[in-house]
């Protein structure tokens, strides 16, 4: 007992060691988490905080009463009055504004809000200039002004050192900022680095500047660990990118710790009151526990086979582990029995038949043993007809459901025939039939087949194209075969008959295969419609398509989609956008070639009817009008050329030619050139891009084709117009522009 006593103990150290570490990490967890999202917090109300400043800063300056007297070159009581009442009532409600300060350059004039108006010269030029000083765009600025070290906003700001007649500066009272933002009820500390100002002011300079060493310099937000004061910090940090600002918020470590090993202290210490109770527990209970083993080993006895001696040492236990195997086993003849579900084993092994195109030993045993026992086989193929639009309408478990449906119902039929048969879906629109014959000339499979047709229809609510293969023995490949007659399933589209297809089919479909006997009827097709001659176009059209019925599947494919795509491209303005799947997903919607063929036949009207619309109305207007929306929008493509406009208004390049002259007295080319220089134009007094980064942009070639046609039409090169532009700005600026 003394060495379970020790393992007992040393279990309870080892578990109250792992909670305390375990509580340690969440601890950690949750103060990481909690001191992140408080910087964070702060950075956004700071941020708040700031952007009202400048918005109260610009209203200031924006304000007609101050502005006009900031401004003005008189000594006018009255306006200063104004201003001095319009400042008064703008800054009542705002905490964060220490002081206020309007400064005239022209009377030499400065207004505080704590000790009034006085001039330069009683306040101090020096002290003027500080104040005002260098400052970027609407952020607070350090100043050294008068022994004090100050955060100001100056309106207008200043970055290029230009001069402006009157200010409105703005200074932070840093103690309310402090006691909003930084004060703490909390063991955390909040410290903002800004430049060389530390906030609050009696922070370490040691601390601030190992907090500016370990942070990410590449990085506006994060967290590190740092050792600071002699103590350890967990630190998260926060940026106001703009203001220049980073907000420091430090958890002390020891803290942490501190709870961690109470929580240690107290789980050792339940965990051992624990353990004496289980102790005293498990005496109490020693003396109970043979009775239940007994009763255990008496229900035992009815479930083994030889129970053996009960009365012997330990002969319960032996019964007992005896009962368990025996369960055991029994637990493994119904898992194998669950296991074994019929249908899905025999459809996992037909499909694996099928797609490994021989018959393995391990799937033999699923297989109806009817079907493997009769010489020979034949594969038939049910493609579900129109399967885009199917897939469309139905969900996945649904369009599983109803296949799963059809594969039953042709089964069934085939049994009701007196043939054994497999039917298992491949996925997408593809079942496969495995059916067994006896003679190899027997057709009864087909016809049955044919007459499956309506059950599987009737089961599944869906249209299915049939094929039919050859006999072939078992060890032949299946899966060679079964894609064979997948593709002989296509027939239906081509021919559009509702039967069955065989290989008999096939090879009058390979001997009639022709190409087409003038491989430019596309290209007379498309001259017809942009003519408008719907009669001649629809001619074209029949004898491009006479010659598909006669070829295979794919190739009749082929010819319909480049029939679309021709149409679709050349004419995108006279048809209807096409479906999510494309082309492809067009043509796969219809289950046979004369649909697909009649619902071109409907586009090819529509599109003829198109142009001849556009050509009996206001026709040259609006042609000009469509013409000069096509240039404008492909201007920065340096390849556009008159081909490429004739084509996307469905005219030819003469025509185009004729429509630009009437309407704008020029070339085509020459409107496209002007345009170009023009964007130029606009682009180089509207941004500060280098001349040679405009020539993309303006649709260019190359830089001396920019830089000749831009001096040709402007009798400048582009760095001489952007200077002689901001020139003349310059000159019409008024004298004391704000």
């Amino acid at each position: 007992m003394l060495w379970m006593a020790i393992a007992s103990i040393a279990i309870v150290a080892m578990s109250a060691i792992l909670l305390s570490s375990l509580f340690s990490r969440y601890a950690v967890d949750e103060v990481s988490k909690v001191n992140g999202q408080e910087v964070r917090h702060t950075v956004g109300s700071v941020s708040y905080m700031l952007e009202k400043l400048r918005v109260n800063a610009i209203a200031m300056y924006d304000d007609p009463e101050i502005h006009a007297w900031i401004v003005s070159d008189k000594d006018d009581p009255i306006q200063y009055i104004s201003a001095v009442e319009r400042l008064t009532r703008l800054l009542s409600g705002e905490v964060y504004i220490q002081d206020a300060y309007l400064i005239n350059r022209k009377k030499a004039q400065i207004y505080e809000t704590g000790s009034g108006l006085h001039s330069f010269d009683a306040f101090g030029v020096d002290a003027v200039e500080d104040l005002i000083g260098q400052s970027q765009y609407l952020t607070l600025s350090q100043r050294d002004w008068k022994g004090e070290r100050k955060l100001t906003m100056v309106v207008p700001s200043t970055p290029s050192r230009q001069t402006f007649t009157g200010y409105v500066v703005l200074t932070l009272d840093v103690k309310a900022f402090e006691a909003s933002f930084l004060a703490s009820d909390d063991p955390g500390v909040m410290i903002v680095l800004c430049g060389e100002t530390t906030l609050p002011e009696r922070t370490d300079s040691d601390v601030a500047a190992t907090l500016t060493a370990m942070k990410d310099p590449d990085a506006t937000s994060g967290s590190f660990r740092a050792r600071l004061m002699n103590r350890e910090w967990l630190v998260h940090y926060d940026s106001i990118p703009y203001q220049g600002w980073t907000f420091y918020r430090m958890w002390r470590m020891d803290e942490i710790s501190h709870k961690s090993d109470t929580f240690r202290n107290r789980v050792a210490a339940a965990l051992l009151g624990l353990l004496v109770l289980l102790v005293a527990a498990q005496s109490w209970n020693a003396k109970r526990s043979l009775k239940p083993l007994g009763d255990l080993a008496s229900k035992v006895v009815g479930i083994v086979p030889q129970p053996g001696d009960v009365t012997a040492p330990f002969g319960e236990y032996a019964l007992i582990e005896k009962g368990i195997d025996a369960l055991q086993g029994r637990i493994s003849l119904l898992d194998k029995s669950i296991t074994e579900q019929k249908d899905v084993l025999r459809a996992d092994a037909v499909r694996q038949w099928i797609q490994q195109g021989r018959l393995t030993a391990s799937n033999r045993q699923f297989i109806d043993a009817n079907l493997l026992a009769l010489p020979g086989l034949r594969v038939g193929v049910m493609r579900m007809e129109a399967y885009q639009r199917v897939r469309a309408e139905w969900d996945f478990m649904a369009l599983k459901q109803k296949k799963q449906a059809a594969c039953e119902a042709v089964r069934q039929a085939f049994a009701t025939a007196g043939f054994p048969a497999e039917a298992v879906d491949m996925g997408a629109d593809n079942i496969v039939l495995i059916i067994g014959c006896a003679a190899p000339a027997d057709d009864t499979p087909k016809r049955v087949l044919a007459q499956a047709q309506e059950c599987a229809f009737e089961a599944s609510n869906a249209r299915f194209a049939l094929a039919i293969g050859p006999f072939q023995r078992l060890d032949e490949d299946l899966r060679r075969a079964s894609e064979n007659i997948y593709e002989l399933s296509m027939l239906k589209f081509i021919w559009g008959e509702n039967r069955v297809y065989d290989e008999v089919d096939f090879e009058a479909c390979m001997r009639a295969t022709r190409v087409l006997p003038d491989d430019t009827l596309l290209d007379k097709l498309t001259a017809c419609l942009r003519a408008g001659n719907a009669e001649a176009a629809l001619l074209l059209f029949d004898a491009f398509t006479d010659p598909l019925r006669q070829m295979t599947y794919t190739n009749c494919k082929f010819y319909l989609t480049l029939c679309v795509y021709t149409l679709f491209t050349a004419f995108s303005g006279f048809v209807e956008p096409m479906d999510a799947g494309g082309v492809q997903g067009q043509l796969d919607a219809f289950d046979s070639m004369e649909s697909a063929a009649n619902w071109l036949r409907g586009q090819i009207a529509a599109i003829a009817q198109g142009v001849q619309s556009r050509r009996k109305t206001n026709k040259r207007s609006e042609t000009a009008l469509d013409i000069v929306e096509y240039i404008e929008n492909n201007l920065s493509n340096p390849n556009m050329s008159q081909a490429d406009i004739a084509e996307h208004v469905s005219l030819s390049v003469r025509t185009v030619g004729q429509v630009i002259k009437e309407a704008l007295n020029e070339t085509p080319s020459d409107y496209i050139l002007k345009r170009r220089v023009e964007t130029a134009m606009r682009l180089l007094i509207t941004t500060d891009l280098p001349a040679s980064e405009l020539i993309a942009d303006c649709g260019f070639i190359s830089k001396s084709h920019f830089f000749t046609a831009f001096k040709k039409r402007t009798g400048l090169t582009p760095s001489q117009y952007r200077q002689a532009y901001r020139q003349e700005r310059a000159e019409r600026q008024p004298p004391h522009s704000t």
